[in-house]
């Protein structure tokens, strides 16, 4: 499950040719709307959900939580659905498949595996 994120996160990241990192929020927001996808900043919620072609997100959050928070519905709406109507095990799965991606598309390994090597740290 967790190479399968992998590989859609490179091939996302190859796509819209992303190479800056942390992943600027505007080239993040730049890859939703180009799927037709709305996003709605929100004071009544805590975090995000994704429903109905809108990802609907935490007007309070900072933006590296807004990063991981838009990633991680992004890949509701791309590989791992809309969780709300499904049973609990298989919204695990789901949660767990999206949680896989936005990890991947935020620290490609190739990425960080450099700077490890060099003795670097990417701070956000």
């Amino acid at each position: 499950m967790h190479l399968l994120m992998a590989e859609k996160a490179n091939q996302l990241l190859h796509k819209y040719q992303i190479r800056d990192f942390p992943v600027p929020l505007d080239i993040i927001e730049r890859v939703i709307y180009s799927k037709g996808i709305s996003i709605q900043i929100t004071k009544y919620l805590t975090r995000a959900l994704f429903c109905d072609n809108t990802i609907y997100i935490a007007q309070a959050l900072e933006n590296s939580c807004r990063r991981e928070y838009l990633v991680h519905e992004a890949a509701h709406m791309y590989h791992a659905s809309n969780t709300t109507l499904l049973d609990p095990i298989t919204a695990d799965k789901n949660e767990a498949q999206a949680r896989a991606f936005a990890a991947y598309f935020l620290m490609p390994i190739g990425i960080f595996e450099t700077h490890l090597a060099r003795g670097r740290m990417i701070m956000p």
